[in-house]
């Protein structure tokens, strides 16, 4: 069963005025971009059964990703609020700084073993994001064994 951003915005009711805004702030070419995305997720979700979160940031991510607003899918601790760890899958970028774009962070382990070096940069952590966003949209397989 695929959702959609209405009802991803009443499950994240909390942070659906920034979400929107934000989905709202993109331009045509990222618009689009955020819809492809956002599909990925949250096929992603429901096959590992994430919760998608809306975040202020995080750091230790590739550069240019850092402290940007992230569309999370993890599975999160109904006690903290936070992401319980290594469960989160995808992360959705609203502005990387060095494209100027939206972007996809991947956790390490979902990273395939052909996928030239030159083709994504990596976080302090283990995270990575591909330096085409456009590339990895029209090749998604290339770059991760998760989809």
């Amino acid at each position: 069963m695929q959702i959609s951003l209405s009802e991803l915005l009443d499950r994240n009711f909390d942070s659906a005025p920034q979400l929107t805004e934000l989905i709202n702030l993109l331009d045509l070419s990222d618009s689009r971009r955020f819809d492809s995305l956002l599909r990925m997720g949250i096929s992603i979700g429901e096959r590992h059964e994430l919760t998608a979160r809306l975040i202020a940031g995080y750091t230790d991510m590739p550069s240019g990703c850092d402290q940007s607003w992230v569309l999370n899918f993890a599975e999160y601790s109904e006690k903290s609020g936070r992401a319980k760890h290594d469960t989160w899958k995808f992360r959705i970028v609203f502005h990387d700084k060095e494209t100027h774009t939206v972007n996809v962070v991947l956790p390490t382990w979902h990273l395939t073993n052909h996928l030239d070096r030159s083709a994504y940069k990596t976080g302090r952590r283990k995270n990575y994001s591909p330096i085409s966003i456009d590339d990895f949209l029209e090749h998604p397989f290339k770059y991760c064994d998760i989809l």
